[in-house]
């Protein structure tokens, strides 16, 4: 039979440790999954909401505007649209075809910049 007498004393140490170890572990894992997900909560409302605001000033445009109109000034919209720094909207229609995608001349002109004024300096 188990009996604390017939345990060592290294053994008897050890085993507190041991379990504040483990402990500490476990709190440790399941903080950093709820901050993970919380995290990812955050950032699914923000899109949510970046969406919002670009479906409500499509359709403001397509009541205001004709058709053709209408589709030409939101491609322009989305376009300029940014969020959290230099994230973009884009559309994607059926059959994985984009339909509006940021001008890429924009992008690849800031980057030379960059890298031409670390050049220099």
């Amino acid at each position: 039979m188990l009996k604390l007498a017939n345990i060592s004393v290294n053994r008897k140490l050890a085993l507190p440790l041991f379990a504040a170890l483990t402990g500490t572990l476990i709190l440790l894992f399941l903080s950093a999954n709820a901050l993970k997900n919380n995290l990812m909560t955050e950032r699914e409302a923000r899109l949510n909401a970046v969406l919002t605001l670009a479906m409500s000033r499509i359709q403001a445009l397509a009541q205001s505007l004709p058709m053709e109109q209408a589709q030409q000034a939101a491609k322009e919209m989305l376009n300029d649209m940014r969020f959290d720094g230099d994230n973009y909207i884009f559309v994607m229609m059926n059959h994985d075809v984009l339909s509006s995608i940021p001008s890429e001349k924009s992008w690849l002109d800031s980057k030379w910049e960059i890298r031409a004024r670390k050049i220099l300096v």
